[in-house]
Protein backbone atom coordinates (compact mmCIF):
# COMPACT_ATOMS: atom_id res chain seq x y z
CA UNK A 1 0.00 0.00 0.00
CA UNK A 2 1.29 3.45 -1.25
CA UNK A 3 0.93 5.66 2.45
CA UNK A 4 1.71 8.70 0.33
CA UNK A 5 -1.51 8.26 -1.51
CA UNK A 6 -3.42 8.40 1.97
CA UNK A 7 -3.95 12.01 2.03
CA UNK A 8 -5.62 11.99 -1.33
CA UNK A 9 -7.93 9.76 -0.09
CA UNK A 10 -8.75 11.73 3.07
CA UNK A 11 -8.59 14.83 1.54
CA UNK A 12 -11.62 13.17 -1.03
CA UNK A 13 -13.79 12.42 2.11
CA UNK A 14 -13.73 15.73 4.02
CA UNK A 15 -14.26 17.58 0.67
CA UNK A 16 -17.83 15.68 0.19
CA UNK A 17 -17.97 16.24 4.20
CA UNK A 18 -18.06 19.71 4.06
CA UNK A 19 -19.57 20.18 0.66
CA UNK A 20 -23.04 18.62 1.86
CA UNK A 21 -22.53 20.31 5.20
CA UNK A 22 -22.60 23.75 3.93
CA UNK A 23 -25.23 22.59 0.99
CA UNK A 24 -27.41 21.85 3.15
CA UNK A 25 -27.39 24.42 5.45
CA UNK A 26 -29.29 26.26 2.79
CA UNK A 27 -29.88 24.02 0.32
CA UNK A 28 -32.05 27.17 -1.90
CA UNK A 29 -29.19 29.71 -1.80
CA UNK A 30 -26.70 30.33 -4.82
CA UNK A 31 -23.37 30.22 -3.00
CA UNK A 32 -24.22 26.80 -1.13
CA UNK A 33 -25.11 25.04 -4.50
CA UNK A 34 -21.58 26.58 -5.69
CA UNK A 35 -19.38 25.53 -2.90
CA UNK A 36 -20.92 21.90 -2.88
CA UNK A 37 -20.05 21.81 -6.70
CA UNK A 38 -16.27 23.22 -5.68
CA UNK A 39 -16.54 20.43 -3.13
CA UNK A 40 -17.37 17.73 -5.61
CA UNK A 41 -15.02 19.19 -8.02
CA UNK A 42 -11.91 18.99 -5.27
CA UNK A 43 -13.42 15.40 -4.37
CA UNK A 44 -12.69 14.19 -7.68
CA UNK A 45 -9.64 15.81 -8.05
CA UNK A 46 -8.38 14.01 -5.13
CA UNK A 47 -9.93 10.50 -5.63
CA UNK A 48 -7.69 10.71 -9.42
CA UNK A 49 -4.62 11.92 -7.66
CA UNK A 50 -4.89 8.48 -5.27
CA UNK A 51 -5.48 6.29 -8.31
CA UNK A 52 -2.67 8.45 -9.99
CA UNK A 53 0.03 7.96 -7.04
CA UNK A 54 -1.42 4.07 -6.43
CA UNK A 55 -1.15 2.96 -10.27
CA UNK A 56 1.46 0.04 -10.95
CA UNK A 57 2.65 0.85 -14.03
CA UNK A 58 2.88 4.31 -16.66
CA UNK A 59 -0.52 3.26 -18.39
CA UNK A 60 -2.49 3.21 -15.47
CA UNK A 61 -0.98 6.19 -14.14
CA UNK A 62 -1.85 7.68 -17.95
CA UNK A 63 -5.32 6.58 -17.69
CA UNK A 64 -5.72 8.27 -14.06
CA UNK A 65 -3.98 11.56 -15.46
CA UNK A 66 -6.18 11.86 -18.09
CA UNK A 67 -9.21 11.21 -15.97
CA UNK A 68 -8.31 14.32 -13.84
CA UNK A 69 -8.75 16.29 -17.11
CA UNK A 70 -11.38 17.99 -15.32
CA UNK A 71 -8.78 20.18 -12.58
CA UNK A 72 -9.34 23.50 -14.66
CA UNK A 73 -12.93 23.92 -13.53
CA UNK A 74 -11.70 23.60 -10.04
CA UNK A 75 -10.27 27.14 -10.44
CA UNK A 76 -12.87 28.64 -12.15
CA UNK A 77 -16.00 27.84 -9.81
CA UNK A 78 -13.51 29.37 -7.15
CA UNK A 79 -13.67 32.43 -8.72
CA UNK A 80 -17.36 32.36 -9.55
CA UNK A 81 -17.84 31.64 -5.64
CA UNK A 82 -15.61 34.70 -4.79
CA UNK A 83 -17.83 37.54 -7.01
CA UNK A 84 -21.15 35.96 -5.61
CA UNK A 85 -19.85 36.40 -1.92
CA UNK A 86 -18.28 40.13 -2.80
CA UNK A 87 -21.49 40.84 -3.82
CA UNK A 88 -20.80 41.49 -7.86
CA UNK A 89 -24.14 40.74 -8.83
CA UNK A 90 -24.15 43.13 -11.77
CA UNK A 91 -21.45 41.52 -12.92
CA UNK A 92 -22.90 37.82 -13.37
CA UNK A 93 -25.47 39.10 -14.97
CA UNK A 94 -23.18 39.74 -18.16
CA UNK A 95 -22.85 36.48 -19.71
CA UNK A 96 -20.08 37.45 -20.92
CA UNK A 97 -18.43 36.62 -17.82
CA UNK A 98 -19.40 33.14 -17.61
CA UNK A 99 -17.58 32.53 -21.44
CA UNK A 100 -14.48 33.86 -19.15
CA UNK A 101 -14.67 32.33 -16.44
CA UNK A 102 -15.41 28.41 -18.41
CA UNK A 103 -14.19 28.62 -21.61
CA UNK A 104 -10.69 28.68 -20.46
CA UNK A 105 -11.50 25.73 -18.12
CA UNK A 106 -13.08 23.85 -21.00
CA UNK A 107 -10.21 24.42 -23.73
CA UNK A 108 -7.35 23.54 -21.04
CA UNK A 109 -9.33 20.18 -20.07
CA UNK A 110 -9.80 18.94 -23.59
CA UNK A 111 -5.74 19.69 -23.98
CA UNK A 112 -5.37 17.78 -21.23
CA UNK A 113 -7.36 15.06 -22.49
CA UNK A 114 -6.27 14.52 -25.59
CA UNK A 115 -2.33 16.04 -25.61
CA UNK A 116 0.97 15.76 -23.67
CA UNK A 117 1.35 19.66 -23.62
CA UNK A 118 0.08 20.21 -20.25
CA UNK A 119 1.55 17.38 -17.84
CA UNK A 120 3.13 13.57 -18.46
CA UNK A 121 3.25 10.97 -15.97
CA UNK A 122 6.59 10.40 -13.92
CA UNK A 123 7.58 7.65 -11.62
CA UNK A 124 8.96 9.03 -8.22
CA UNK A 125 9.73 7.81 -4.80
CA UNK A 126 6.39 8.52 -3.26
CA UNK A 127 4.58 6.90 -6.28
CA UNK A 128 3.50 8.01 -9.78
CA UNK A 129 3.39 12.00 -10.31
CA UNK A 130 3.51 14.37 -13.50
CA UNK A 131 6.07 16.19 -14.99
CA UNK A 132 6.15 19.24 -17.08
CA UNK A 133 7.02 18.83 -20.84
CA UNK A 134 10.08 20.56 -21.97
CA UNK A 135 9.13 23.69 -23.91
CA UNK A 136 5.67 23.39 -24.08
CA UNK A 137 3.76 26.66 -24.59
CA UNK A 138 0.88 25.59 -23.74
CA UNK A 139 1.84 24.67 -20.10
CA UNK A 140 2.97 27.93 -19.89
CA UNK A 141 -0.46 29.07 -20.67
CA UNK A 142 -1.81 26.92 -18.07
CA UNK A 143 0.35 28.15 -15.87
CA UNK A 144 -0.57 31.93 -16.54
CA UNK A 145 -4.40 31.46 -16.62
CA UNK A 146 -4.04 29.65 -13.22
CA UNK A 147 -2.00 32.20 -12.15
CA UNK A 148 -4.08 35.06 -13.16
CA UNK A 149 -7.23 33.46 -11.62
CA UNK A 150 -5.62 32.94 -8.24
CA UNK A 151 -4.65 36.40 -8.20
CA UNK A 152 -8.38 38.02 -8.94
CA UNK A 153 -9.44 35.41 -6.21
CA UNK A 154 -7.41 36.47 -3.64
CA UNK A 155 -7.64 40.63 -4.67
CA UNK A 156 -11.48 40.39 -4.33
CA UNK A 157 -10.84 38.68 -1.05
CA UNK A 158 -8.63 41.34 -0.02
CA UNK A 159 -10.73 44.06 -1.69
CA UNK A 160 -13.25 43.05 0.02
CA UNK A 161 -12.32 42.19 3.78
CA UNK A 162 -10.73 46.52 3.55
CA UNK A 163 -14.37 47.25 2.26
CA UNK A 164 -16.37 44.79 4.83
CA UNK A 165 -17.90 47.58 7.93
CA UNK A 166 -19.29 44.87 10.24
CA UNK A 167 -17.20 42.35 12.81
CA UNK A 168 -19.02 39.03 11.14
CA UNK A 169 -18.35 40.49 7.75
CA UNK A 170 -14.57 40.72 8.35
CA UNK A 171 -14.37 37.39 9.90
CA UNK A 172 -16.00 36.28 6.80
CA UNK A 173 -13.72 37.65 4.46
CA UNK A 174 -10.95 36.55 6.34
CA UNK A 175 -11.71 32.48 6.91
CA UNK A 176 -12.25 33.20 2.65
CA UNK A 177 -9.03 34.73 2.34
CA UNK A 178 -7.19 32.48 4.01
CA UNK A 179 -9.11 29.28 2.60
CA UNK A 180 -8.26 30.52 -1.26
CA UNK A 181 -4.80 31.95 -0.31
CA UNK A 182 -3.95 28.56 0.97
CA UNK A 183 -3.46 26.20 -2.12
CA UNK A 184 -1.48 29.13 -3.74
CA UNK A 185 0.81 29.40 -1.03
CA UNK A 186 1.15 25.51 -0.37
CA UNK A 187 1.53 24.45 -4.42
CA UNK A 188 3.97 27.10 -5.52
CA UNK A 189 6.14 26.19 -1.93
CA UNK A 190 5.98 22.37 -3.71
CA UNK A 191 6.13 23.18 -7.72
CA UNK A 192 8.19 26.40 -7.89
CA UNK A 193 10.58 26.83 -4.67
CA UNK A 194 11.47 23.43 -3.74
CA UNK A 195 12.19 22.88 -7.35
CA UNK A 196 14.31 25.73 -7.87
CA UNK A 197 15.80 24.43 -4.61
CA UNK A 198 16.76 20.79 -5.96
CA UNK A 199 14.18 19.62 -3.23
CA UNK A 200 11.52 16.29 -4.25
CA UNK A 201 8.76 16.40 -2.14
CA UNK A 202 5.26 14.62 -3.04
CA UNK A 203 2.65 17.18 -4.84
CA UNK A 204 0.23 18.62 -2.02
CA UNK A 205 -2.05 20.59 -4.35
CA UNK A 206 -5.21 18.44 -3.29
CA UNK A 207 -4.46 18.54 0.02
CA UNK A 208 -4.40 22.22 0.48
CA UNK A 209 -7.28 22.32 -1.13
CA UNK A 210 -8.94 20.27 1.18
CA UNK A 211 -7.50 22.43 3.82
CA UNK A 212 -8.59 25.70 1.93
CA UNK A 213 -12.04 24.51 2.26
CA UNK A 214 -12.09 23.40 5.54
CA UNK A 215 -11.15 27.04 6.68
CA UNK A 216 -14.15 28.46 4.11
CA UNK A 217 -16.51 25.85 5.73
CA UNK A 218 -15.41 27.10 9.06
CA UNK A 219 -16.11 30.71 8.56
CA UNK A 220 -19.68 29.24 7.03
CA UNK A 221 -20.80 27.57 10.67
CA UNK A 222 -19.18 29.75 12.56
CA UNK A 223 -20.65 33.30 11.23
CA UNK A 224 -23.59 32.18 9.73
CA UNK A 225 -22.31 33.58 6.40
CA UNK A 226 -24.89 32.06 4.43
CA UNK A 227 -28.21 33.35 6.74
CA UNK A 228 -29.98 36.04 6.06
CA UNK A 229 -28.45 39.62 7.07
CA UNK A 230 -30.40 43.01 6.98
CA UNK A 231 -28.07 43.67 3.91
CA UNK A 232 -29.87 40.39 2.09
CA UNK A 233 -32.88 41.11 3.68
CA UNK A 234 -33.59 44.83 2.14
CA UNK A 235 -31.99 43.66 -0.99
CA UNK A 236 -34.52 41.29 -1.19
CA UNK A 237 -36.82 43.52 -0.15
CA UNK A 238 -36.48 46.20 -3.10
CA UNK A 239 -35.96 44.02 -5.57
CA UNK A 240 -39.37 42.32 -4.96
CA UNK A 241 -41.25 45.24 -3.54
CA UNK A 242 -44.38 46.27 -6.30
CA UNK A 243 -43.35 50.19 -6.19
CA UNK A 244 -40.75 51.77 -8.00
CA UNK A 245 -37.86 52.94 -6.14
CA UNK A 246 -35.05 54.80 -7.54
CA UNK A 247 -31.37 55.86 -6.34
CA UNK A 248 -29.81 58.62 -7.34
CA UNK A 249 -26.76 60.45 -6.16
CA UNK A 250 -26.47 64.30 -5.19
CA UNK A 251 -25.49 65.21 -9.11
CA UNK A 252 -29.15 63.76 -10.26
CA UNK A 253 -28.12 60.67 -11.67
CA UNK A 254 -29.71 57.38 -11.45
CA UNK A 255 -27.06 54.92 -9.21
CA UNK A 256 -29.89 51.87 -8.47
CA UNK A 257 -33.42 51.13 -9.87
CA UNK A 258 -35.52 47.51 -8.68
CA UNK A 259 -37.58 45.78 -11.15
CA UNK A 260 -40.48 47.43 -10.52
CA UNK A 261 -39.68 50.45 -11.97
CA UNK A 262 -37.64 48.80 -15.05
CA UNK A 263 -41.72 47.44 -15.44
CA UNK A 264 -43.42 50.32 -14.94
CA UNK A 265 -40.93 52.36 -17.14
CA UNK A 266 -40.19 49.69 -19.53
CA UNK A 267 -36.82 50.07 -19.36
CA UNK A 268 -33.76 48.23 -19.47
CA UNK A 269 -31.90 48.54 -16.21
CA UNK A 270 -28.61 49.60 -18.46
CA UNK A 271 -30.79 52.21 -19.55
CA UNK A 272 -30.64 53.92 -16.69
CA UNK A 273 -28.01 53.58 -14.33
CA UNK A 274 -25.54 56.59 -14.46
CA UNK A 275 -28.69 59.23 -16.53
CA UNK A 276 -30.06 62.30 -15.49
CA UNK A 277 -33.38 62.00 -13.81
CA UNK A 278 -34.69 65.22 -15.21
CA UNK A 279 -33.45 64.45 -18.77
CA UNK A 280 -34.60 60.95 -19.13
CA UNK A 281 -37.87 60.35 -16.66
CA UNK A 282 -39.33 63.91 -16.09
CA UNK A 283 -42.47 65.24 -18.45
CA UNK A 284 -40.59 68.52 -19.84
CA UNK A 285 -43.43 69.61 -20.85
CA UNK A 286 -44.88 69.77 -17.56
CA UNK A 287 -45.52 73.88 -15.97
CA UNK A 288 -43.36 74.07 -13.16
CA UNK A 289 -44.76 74.58 -9.80
CA UNK A 290 -43.57 77.16 -7.94
CA UNK A 291 -41.70 74.82 -5.43
CA UNK A 292 -39.24 74.18 -8.08
CA UNK A 293 -38.55 70.52 -8.95
CA UNK A 294 -38.54 67.27 -7.44
CA UNK A 295 -34.99 67.34 -6.40
CA UNK A 296 -34.77 71.36 -5.81
CA UNK A 297 -37.82 70.64 -3.12
CA UNK A 298 -36.04 67.98 -1.72
CA UNK A 299 -33.09 69.69 -1.03
CA UNK A 300 -35.64 72.91 0.72
CA UNK A 301 -37.66 70.44 2.94
CA UNK A 302 -35.63 67.27 3.22
CA UNK A 303 -38.39 65.36 2.08
CA UNK A 304 -41.75 64.63 -0.16
CA UNK A 305 -44.66 62.91 0.58
CA UNK A 306 -47.47 61.50 -2.12
CA UNK A 307 -46.44 64.26 -4.85
CA UNK A 308 -48.54 63.68 -7.86
CA UNK A 309 -46.73 64.26 -11.54
CA UNK A 310 -45.67 62.45 -14.37
CA UNK A 311 -43.10 60.04 -15.50
CA UNK A 312 -42.41 59.42 -18.91
CA UNK A 313 -41.97 55.63 -20.08
CA UNK A 314 -39.60 54.19 -22.78
CA UNK A 315 -42.52 54.43 -25.21
CA UNK A 316 -43.34 57.47 -24.84
CA UNK A 317 -46.19 57.31 -22.91
CA UNK A 318 -47.13 59.40 -19.90
CA UNK A 319 -47.39 57.87 -16.37
CA UNK A 320 -49.29 59.69 -13.62
CA UNK A 321 -47.58 58.99 -10.49
CA UNK A 322 -47.37 59.32 -6.72
CA UNK A 323 -44.23 59.90 -5.67
CA UNK A 324 -42.33 60.07 -2.07
CA UNK A 325 -38.43 60.71 -1.74
CA UNK A 326 -36.31 61.67 0.96
CA UNK A 327 -32.42 62.44 1.29
CA UNK A 328 -30.21 59.93 2.16
CA UNK A 329 -27.02 61.18 4.56
CA UNK A 330 -24.57 59.21 6.33
CA UNK A 331 -24.06 59.16 10.40
CA UNK A 332 -22.23 62.27 10.61
CA UNK A 333 -24.61 64.25 8.41
CA UNK A 334 -22.99 63.86 4.64
CA UNK A 335 -25.18 64.15 1.57
CA UNK A 336 -25.34 60.32 0.20
CA UNK A 337 -28.01 61.51 -2.39
CA UNK A 338 -31.70 60.75 -2.93
CA UNK A 339 -34.18 57.72 -2.18
CA UNK A 340 -37.02 58.11 -4.12
CA UNK A 341 -40.25 55.46 -4.45
CA UNK A 342 -42.44 55.61 -7.20
CA UNK A 343 -46.47 54.20 -7.34
CA UNK A 344 -48.34 54.41 -10.09
CA UNK A 345 -51.95 56.18 -9.87
CA UNK A 346 -53.24 55.55 -13.50
CA UNK A 347 -55.73 53.29 -12.32
CA UNK A 348 -56.98 56.05 -9.47
CA UNK A 349 -56.80 58.55 -12.45
CA UNK A 350 -58.81 56.64 -14.44
CA UNK A 351 -61.23 56.08 -11.36
CA UNK A 352 -61.40 59.65 -10.63
CA UNK A 353 -62.28 60.68 -14.12
CA UNK A 354 -65.25 58.39 -14.57
CA UNK A 355 -66.57 59.52 -11.14
CA UNK A 356 -66.53 62.81 -12.28
CA UNK A 357 -68.55 61.65 -15.64
CA UNK A 358 -71.03 60.10 -13.29
CA UNK A 359 -71.62 63.47 -11.06
CA UNK A 360 -71.42 65.23 -14.15
CA UNK A 361 -74.40 63.33 -15.02
CA UNK A 362 -76.22 63.14 -12.24
CA UNK A 363 -76.19 66.57 -12.04
CA UNK A 364 -77.42 67.29 -15.81
CA UNK A 365 -80.08 64.82 -14.54
CA UNK A 366 -81.27 66.52 -11.67
CA UNK A 367 -81.33 69.46 -13.65
CA UNK A 368 -83.52 67.74 -16.29
CA UNK A 369 -85.54 66.46 -13.62
CA UNK A 370 -86.33 70.36 -12.31
CA UNK A 371 -86.64 71.65 -16.19
CA UNK A 372 -89.26 68.77 -16.65
CA UNK A 373 -91.03 69.47 -13.50
CA UNK A 374 -91.41 73.23 -14.04
CA UNK A 375 -92.48 72.20 -17.68
CA UNK A 376 -95.01 69.40 -16.99
CA UNK A 377 -96.99 71.88 -15.12
CA UNK A 378 -96.91 74.85 -17.49
CA UNK A 379 -97.99 72.26 -20.38
CA UNK A 380 -101.18 70.81 -17.94
CA UNK A 381 -102.28 74.67 -16.98
CA UNK A 382 -101.63 75.80 -21.07
CA UNK A 383 -103.78 72.38 -21.92
CA UNK A 384 -106.71 73.70 -20.23
CA UNK A 385 -106.66 77.39 -22.15
CA UNK A 386 -105.86 75.66 -25.54
CA UNK A 387 -108.91 72.92 -25.22
CA UNK A 388 -111.67 75.96 -26.09
CA UNK A 389 -109.19 77.56 -29.23
CA UNK A 390 -109.00 73.89 -30.44
CA UNK A 391 -112.43 72.83 -30.29
CA UNK A 392 -114.35 76.21 -30.54
CA UNK A 393 -112.97 76.35 -34.27
CA UNK A 394 -114.35 73.06 -34.97
CA UNK A 395 -117.61 74.19 -33.75
CA UNK A 396 -117.68 77.30 -35.74
CA UNK A 397 -116.79 75.83 -38.89
CA UNK A 398 -119.64 73.02 -38.83
CA UNK A 399 -122.17 75.85 -38.73
CA UNK A 400 -120.42 78.17 -41.38
CA UNK A 401 -120.84 77.26 -45.13
CA UNK A 402 -117.99 76.80 -47.69
CA UNK A 403 -118.59 79.51 -49.17
CA UNK A 404 -118.39 82.21 -46.13
CA UNK A 405 -115.00 84.70 -45.71
CA UNK A 406 -114.34 83.97 -42.27
CA UNK A 407 -113.67 80.40 -42.47
CA UNK A 408 -110.40 81.07 -43.59
CA UNK A 409 -109.30 83.25 -40.45
CA UNK A 410 -110.74 80.61 -37.99
CA UNK A 411 -109.14 77.84 -40.08
CA UNK A 412 -105.64 79.44 -39.04
CA UNK A 413 -106.67 79.74 -35.49
CA UNK A 414 -107.37 76.01 -35.49
CA UNK A 415 -103.87 75.61 -36.96
CA UNK A 416 -102.53 77.29 -34.38
CA UNK A 417 -103.76 76.20 -31.52
CA UNK A 418 -102.94 72.64 -32.38
CA UNK A 419 -99.46 73.89 -33.25
CA UNK A 420 -99.71 75.60 -29.83
CA UNK A 421 -100.90 72.04 -28.85
CA UNK A 422 -97.46 70.25 -30.61
CA UNK A 423 -95.69 72.30 -27.98
CA UNK A 424 -96.79 71.25 -25.19
CA UNK A 425 -96.72 67.92 -26.34
CA UNK A 426 -93.21 68.41 -26.54
CA UNK A 427 -92.92 69.83 -22.76
CA UNK A 428 -94.73 66.81 -21.66
CA UNK A 429 -92.39 64.75 -23.30
CA UNK A 430 -89.61 66.50 -21.75
CA UNK A 431 -91.29 66.46 -18.42
CA UNK A 432 -91.29 62.71 -19.33
CA UNK A 433 -95.34 62.72 -18.68
CA UNK A 434 -96.30 62.44 -22.11
CA UNK A 435 -96.21 59.65 -24.56
CA UNK A 436 -95.02 60.78 -28.16
CA UNK A 437 -97.46 59.60 -30.45
CA UNK A 438 -95.70 57.39 -33.41
CA UNK A 439 -97.24 56.65 -36.40
CA UNK A 440 -96.68 55.40 -40.49
CA UNK A 441 -95.68 58.36 -42.31
CA UNK A 442 -93.75 60.07 -45.52
CA UNK A 443 -90.48 61.81 -45.41
CA UNK A 444 -91.33 63.39 -48.40
CA UNK A 445 -95.04 64.39 -47.30
CA UNK A 446 -93.49 65.86 -44.07
CA UNK A 447 -90.88 68.12 -45.84
CA UNK A 448 -93.61 69.36 -48.67
CA UNK A 449 -95.85 70.23 -45.73
CA UNK A 450 -92.76 72.36 -44.31
CA UNK A 451 -92.49 74.00 -47.58
CA UNK A 452 -95.88 75.33 -47.61
CA UNK A 453 -96.17 76.58 -43.61
CA UNK A 454 -96.00 79.91 -42.26
CA UNK A 455 -92.62 79.19 -40.44
CA UNK A 456 -91.12 78.93 -43.49
CA UNK A 457 -92.51 82.09 -45.10
CA UNK A 458 -91.40 83.51 -42.08
CA UNK A 459 -87.80 81.91 -42.59
CA UNK A 460 -87.75 83.38 -45.88
CA UNK A 461 -88.68 87.05 -44.84
CA UNK A 462 -86.08 87.00 -42.08
CA UNK A 463 -83.44 85.79 -44.91
CA UNK A 464 -84.71 86.93 -48.64
CA UNK A 465 -80.88 85.93 -50.05
CA UNK A 466 -81.55 81.90 -49.03
CA UNK A 467 -82.69 80.10 -52.08
CA UNK A 468 -84.19 75.98 -50.88
CA UNK A 469 -84.54 73.33 -52.74
CA UNK A 470 -85.65 70.24 -52.17
CA UNK A 471 -84.88 66.99 -54.12
CA UNK A 472 -86.89 63.67 -52.63
CA UNK A 473 -86.81 60.28 -53.76
CA UNK A 474 -90.25 60.13 -55.48
CA UNK A 475 -90.43 56.05 -54.31
CA UNK A 476 -89.56 57.20 -50.92
CA UNK A 477 -89.85 54.30 -47.85
CA UNK A 478 -92.81 54.81 -45.38
CA UNK A 479 -91.46 55.57 -41.72
CA UNK A 480 -92.47 55.11 -38.31
CA UNK A 481 -92.39 58.37 -36.32
CA UNK A 482 -93.66 61.41 -34.46
CA UNK A 483 -94.99 63.72 -37.20
CA UNK A 484 -94.78 66.41 -35.55
CA UNK A 485 -91.64 65.97 -33.58
CA UNK A 486 -89.96 65.02 -37.75
CA UNK A 487 -91.41 68.73 -38.48
CA UNK A 488 -89.57 70.51 -36.38
CA UNK A 489 -86.39 68.56 -36.84
CA UNK A 490 -87.09 69.55 -40.67
CA UNK A 491 -87.69 73.27 -39.20
CA UNK A 492 -85.03 73.73 -36.94
CA UNK A 493 -81.98 71.65 -39.84
CA UNK A 494 -83.27 74.82 -42.26
CA UNK A 495 -83.19 77.32 -39.84
CA UNK A 496 -79.54 76.82 -38.93
CA UNK A 497 -78.55 76.29 -42.37
CA UNK A 498 -79.52 79.59 -43.41
CA UNK A 499 -78.43 81.46 -40.36
CA UNK A 500 -74.94 79.94 -41.11
CA UNK A 501 -75.22 82.11 -44.29
CA UNK A 502 -75.95 85.89 -43.58
CA UNK A 503 -75.09 86.91 -47.35
CA UNK A 504 -76.77 83.97 -48.98
CA UNK A 505 -76.63 80.94 -50.79
CA UNK A 506 -78.28 77.35 -51.12
CA UNK A 507 -79.96 75.29 -48.72
CA UNK A 508 -80.62 71.45 -50.54
CA UNK A 509 -83.18 69.01 -48.49
CA UNK A 510 -82.99 65.59 -50.00
CA UNK A 511 -84.40 61.87 -48.71
CA UNK A 512 -83.17 58.75 -50.37
CA UNK A 513 -83.77 55.04 -49.51
CA UNK A 514 -80.94 53.46 -48.22
CA UNK A 515 -80.15 49.76 -46.85
CA UNK A 516 -77.86 49.62 -43.81
CA UNK A 517 -76.04 45.91 -43.84
CA UNK A 518 -73.35 47.47 -41.43
CA UNK A 519 -73.24 49.66 -37.75
CA UNK A 520 -72.77 53.29 -38.63
CA UNK A 521 -69.47 55.11 -36.12
CA UNK A 522 -71.69 56.32 -33.29
CA UNK A 523 -74.84 54.41 -34.09
CA UNK A 524 -74.11 51.08 -33.24
CA UNK A 525 -77.56 50.32 -32.25
CA UNK A 526 -78.51 50.66 -35.58
CA UNK A 527 -80.43 47.24 -36.87
CA UNK A 528 -79.94 45.74 -40.32
CA UNK A 529 -82.58 46.61 -42.73
CA UNK A 530 -84.05 49.35 -44.98
CA UNK A 531 -84.06 53.12 -43.70
CA UNK A 532 -84.69 56.72 -45.12
CA UNK A 533 -81.98 59.16 -44.98
CA UNK A 534 -82.75 62.62 -44.25
CA UNK A 535 -80.11 65.32 -45.70
CA UNK A 536 -79.89 69.08 -45.12
CA UNK A 537 -76.83 70.58 -46.94
CA UNK A 538 -76.01 74.39 -46.99
CA UNK A 539 -73.49 76.48 -48.54
CA UNK A 540 -72.12 78.18 -46.26
CA UNK A 541 -69.23 77.79 -44.05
Amino acid sequence: MNYFALPSIVAFVFALFFGNLVYYKNPKKLLNRMFLLLCLLDAYWALTEYGHRSAHNYETALFWLRVATLWPFSIAVSLHIVLIFTEHYKLLKNKLIYILLYLPALGFSVLDLTTDEISVPIKEFWGWTYKIPEGSITHELTEFWVMSMTFVVIYLCVRYLLKASSYRTKQQAKFFLIGFSTPFIVGSIGEIVCPALGIKIPELTTTAVMAGNLFVGYGIWRYDLFTPTPESVARDIISTMTDALLLVNPNGRINSINKAALRLLKYEESELIGKNLNNVLMDRHEQPTPDGGILEQLERKGFISDYEMSFIAKDGRNIPISLSAFILREKDGAFLGYVIVVRAITLRKKAEEEKKIVESKLLQAQKMEAIGTLAGGVAHDLNNVLAGLISYPELLLMEMPEGNPLRKPILKIQKSGEKAAAIVQDLLTLARRGVSRTEVVNLNHIISEYLKSPEYEKLQSYHPKVHVESSCEEDSLHILGSSVHLFKTVMNLVSNAAEAMPDGGKILISTENRYIDSPIRGYDDVEEGDYVTLTVSDTGI
